[in-house]
């Protein structure tokens, strides 16, 4: 649904507006339980799985390396630019 701009109305008014037409659901995905119906077991095997995925539609295996060879550095707050 379109909504039209009043003249006089803020963006922030705007969007206000619109937010009131928003309806929020929650929605089994693929068949997946709700959070608030599964256990924690499961819903840390749905995360393996979310972690897992983008490497199979890479075509890649998943990285085999210790935790503390793994790729990155530490980086201060003294270091970060703002």
């Amino acid at each position: 649904m379109a909504t039209v701009a009043a003249p006089d109305e803020t963006p922030e008014q705007r969007a206000e507006r619109r937010r009131r037409t928003w309806s929020i659901r929650q929605v089994p995905v693929d068949g997946a339980m709700l959070a608030s119906e599964s256990t924690m077991e499961a819903r840390v095997a749905r995360m393996y799985q979310l972690s897992i995925d983008p490497w199979a539609l890479r075509g890649e295996a998943l990285p085999r390396y210790l935790r503390a060879e793994m790729p990155g550095r530490i980086i201060s707050v003294s270091e970060h630019d703002d």
